[in-house]
């Protein structure tokens, strides 16, 4: 196991070290496939035509973004690591020239989805379809919890059809991808896509996505697409192990601890290649098996009044992003509201949460008898 006090090179140190050789030079890695992904966090508005004929590349896009007064620029990057990330890409031979088309960012508070993808034309009819994550929205975390008692949300549906059109436009091969929530919808749409495209998908990478349903799981596409899927997750995993898998995972080392793992830019790179370990940390185990032990004890009506509940509570506050929730105002609004609910209403979520201690209490019991 690598020193965990030694810092490695993330991803975009790898597009400024090994950007320098082009995708026909050295072909196309699960590293590249978490570069786009990150990269996919970043908007694209009114930049991205739909038409593959014109499509920019990736270095007139970066101009056009980068060329923006600061305010601007920033709420189209989001973060200054994507920033850093966009600056290399456009500067790389490797990543420069990619061009970009189809790019969707949908939210619908009536369908509770957030989805956001873009396709990377790799040349000689190749295509990457890459799916965004979670937002900062609410929508996006709501739909998010939606699988917790939903077989299906119209997110994957729409990255389906999504998929499935871009691949019928493309010659060659495909590989589809994303971090979080965009991995789950790469796996769902490889696996819901139509049967004469499936044979050409190369990959399906997926970074520290939730898992599925049983009754996803024991689809036939599921099943056929299962051999493509290539799952990373770093080493205390909390997202990516959430429902239910069936594939095997890889194990990369990130240099940040706990939740914040979750974080593309901190997943350590060495020789152009993710380090990776043998087993997640026995924390991340812990965390797994009490949310599953949660969940078990909960029907689907339950976690269904409990997730609607809490994002009803929250949304009173007028809050429409995750960051406004911690305002002042907003966490006063957000106490006033639980408190003038009805008894039913707060136990729609204190039974749930004392549920949750209570899977707690088990697993910690259980893991200090075994290693006794």
């Amino acid at each position: 196991m690598p020193d965990s006090n030694t810092s490695f090179p993330g991803i975009i140190d790898y597009v400024a070290v090994h950007g320098s050789k082009t995708l026909e030079e050295v072909p196309l890695s699960a590293v590249d496939g978490l570069v786009f992904s990150a990269m996919s966090y970043i908007h694209f508005d009114g930049l991205i035509p739909d038409s593959p004929q014109e499509a920019p590349a990736v270095k007139e896009t970066a101009a056009a973004i980068l060329a923006l007064p600061e305010r601007k620029r920033l709420l189209r990057v989001r973060s200054l690591e994507n920033q850093r990330l966009l600056e290399e890409m456009a500067k790389s031979r490797r990543f420069s020239g990619l061009r970009l088309t189809a790019y969707r960012d949908i939210k619908s508070p009536d369908l509770e989805m957030q989805f956001s993808a873009i396709t990377l034309l790799l040349g000689s009819g190749d295509i990457f379809v890459v799916f965004r994550g979670t937002d900062g929205t609410l929508i996006g975390w709501k739909e998010d919890f939606n699988l917790g008692f939903q077989d299906t949300v119209p997110g994957q549906w729409t990255a389906c059809y999504y998929l499935s059109n871009m691949a019928s436009l493309a010659a060659g091969s495909v590989w589809v991808g994303g971090h979080s929530k965009g991995g789950n919808l790469a796996v769902f749409s490889a696996a819901c896509t139509f049967p004469d495209i499936t044979p050409r998908i190369r990959a399906v990478f997926n970074y520290d996505g939730p898992g599925f349903s049983q009754a996803v799981l024991d689809t036939p596409g599921y099943r056929t697409a299962l051999p493509l899927v290539r799952t990373f997750l770093p080493q205390s995993s909390v997202v990516g192990m959430l429902l239910g898998h069936e594939e095997s995972y890889t194990i990369v080392q990130s240099g940040l601890k706990g939740l914040m793992q979750h974080d593309p830019y901190s997943w350590e790179i060495r020789d152009g290649d993710f380090i990776r370990l043998k087993e997640i940390t026995e924390g991340s185990c812990l965390v797994d098996r009490t949310i599953k032990t949660w969940i078990s004890e909960l029907s689907p009506e339950e976690r269904r009044a409990f997730v609607d509940t809490v994002f009803d509570i929250l949304r009173s506050s007028g809050a429409t992003r995750t960051g406004e929730l911690l305002l002042p105002d907003n966490v006063m609004e957000i106490i006033g509201s639980f408190l003038k609910e009805t008894s039913v209403k707060r136990d729609n979520i204190l039974l749930p949460l004392t549920s949750l201690l209570k899977a707690a209490g088990k697993t910690l019991t259980s893991f200090y008898l075994d290693a006794s």
